[in-house]
């Protein structure tokens, strides 16, 4: 049985399988990586020893060349970016963010508290709400 404070990935994996590692931008990778560390983009861009607004445009979408990290700094590259598997939450979190859905928006559609909301997307409560959400939306 699972917790019911942590994400049952054994119940909802390969439901959506509409995001997969292989499928993820650079920024996508900058940005579960640093989500999954804790770390804010001050941080994360601090770690790379590149400035904050490039570190920011990257993982909007602007082209990964803006990072432009330093030798030393390639390791740490590569650490944020080898993302091997995708969790359920971690699949929504950027199904939400392509579609360009703030936090808010999306709980109103689900039906559903922010507070709420953000646990689910944050894996600390079960996705399959989540999951369900975009499979429907996805087939719409």
């Amino acid at each position: 049985m699972t917790s019911r404070t942590s994400c049952s990935s054994e119940r909802v994996s390969n439901t959506i399988r509409r995001v997969d590692h292989s499928d993820l931008t650079i920024g996508e990778k900058l940005l579960l990586s640093r989500r999954r560390l804790g770390e804010s983009q001050r941080v994360a861009a601090g770690k790379l020893g590149v400035s904050l607004y490039r570190y920011r445009g990257v993982e909007v979408g602007r082209p990964p060349k803006e990072l432009d990290v330093t030798p030393r700094r390639e390791k740490a590259l590569s650490a944020r970016l080898d993302i091997d598997e995708v969790a359920p939450h971690e699949e929504c979190f950027i199904l939400r963010v392509r579609a360009r859905l703030s936090v808010r928006r999306t709980a109103e559609l689900m039906n559903v508290s922010q507070w709420w909301f953000i646990k689910m997307e944050r894996g600390r409560e079960d996705a399959s709400l989540l999951v369900s959400f975009w499979r429907r939306r996805r087939s719409a």
